[in-house]
């Protein structure tokens, strides 16, 4: 949540748009991915929570469990990308 906030943050403060060059549209393009991704990650979460809250039997979301994970660490693959192209290569 912390994340999302800094975010809109930071879109309110940049000098640009994604209209105004490549690099624009290609940080616009891949921020605003990750914030989606960030956002159906704290929506998967939550729903987590409520089916282990109302569960009876948790065994049954050792598979969900690993499903969420497995979505939180493709991150960890696309940060390399997003990092290099936004910050390193401008």
């Amino acid at each position: 949540m912390i994340f999302l906030a800094n975010q809109q943050l930071e879109y309110r403060s940049l000098p640009f748009q994604a209209s105004s060059d490549a690099y624009g549209s290609i940080y616009w393009m891949l921020t605003g991915l990750h914030t989606m991704h960030v956002v159906a990650g704290i929506g998967a979460i939550g729903l987590l929570a409520v089916r282990s809250v109302r569960a009876r039997d948790h065994r049954d979301l050792h598979a969900w469990n690993g499903t969420i994970s497995a979505f939180w660490h493709v991150v960890d693959v696309v940060w390399v990308a997003v990092f290099l192209t936004i910050w390193v290569i401008r």
